[in-house]
């Protein structure tokens, strides 16, 4: 896992380097959902109570959500395997705003520090054992009744016809672009989230437009809300 680790680094880094924001300055749809889950707790959040709400968001690139995230006040934190991606949001003035960390949620243990984590289509583009360690991890990093919240790219996705005719490295998983690229099916969502201790809350099948590198196009993923309700011992 940690040479794949250190390629998925460099991959990630030479992206970067080359294209800079390769996703827009624009958040992401799920950074908007994340804000309509947080009111739907409390549809009167004041401001104070909203810098109380510490969010992680995994693999979150150069910020573009995490920016969108703490501009409502909110404790932001954006963790990203990327040195180069990091470097752009300090470019852009987000040191001091967002918490910049650079780490990979597969191997980066935090330790009940926040109220929601998130993470926008990060989850395939690991392999299954990287799949597993990343949501045990996701769990551990959540306070006790808090939120991980996602986009898993989904098998009924049209992509999945064209990856689908290349030769699979692990079910439903091909190499694109150099990374794995995996497409889930609900009911590989719910195993995953269950089995880490995720209560699920929220499992449904969207279609959004969505930044893929130099393309926009409409992607079909599983939405995902689910709860960390139990000790972590």
């Amino acid at each position: 896992m940690e040479n794949s680790k250190i390629e998925q680094r460099e991959i990630w880094n030479a992206l970067y380097r080359k294209g800079g924001k390769i996703y827009g300055d624009y958040p992401s749809q799920l950074a908007y959902d994340v804000m309509r889950f947080v009111f739907s707790m409390n549809g009167d959040f004041s401001r104070d109570d909203l810098r109380k709400l510490r969010v992680l968001e995994i693999g979150g690139g150069y910020g573009r959500n995490s920016r969108y995230i703490a501009d409502w006040g909110i404790n932001a934190t954006l963790l990203d395997i990327s040195i180069e991606s990091l470097q752009i949001a300090r470019n852009d003035g987000l040191e001091g705003k967002i918490r910049l960390v650079e780490g990979d949620i597969v191997s980066q243990e935090f330790d009940d520090e926040f109220d929601i984590a998130y993470a926008n289509f990060v989850f395939h583009v690991m392999k299954q054992d990287e799949r597993e360690a990343a949501v045990t991890n996701s769990y551990k990093a959540i306070k006790k009744g808090g939120y991980l919240i996602g986009s898993f790219l989904s098998i009924n996705d049209r992509n999945f016809n064209y990856f689908g005719r290349g030769d699979e490295i692990e079910q439903n998983t091909f190499f694109v672009r150099e990374k794995p690229q995996h497409f889930f099916t609900r009911e590989e969502v719910n195993r995953l989230l269950t089995s880490a201790g995720f209560s699920v809350r929220i499992l449904e099948e969207r279609e959004d437009p969505e930044a893929i590198i130099q393309v926009c196009r409409n992607t079909r993923y599983w939405f995902t809300v689910a709860q960390q309700g139990e000790d972590h011992g």
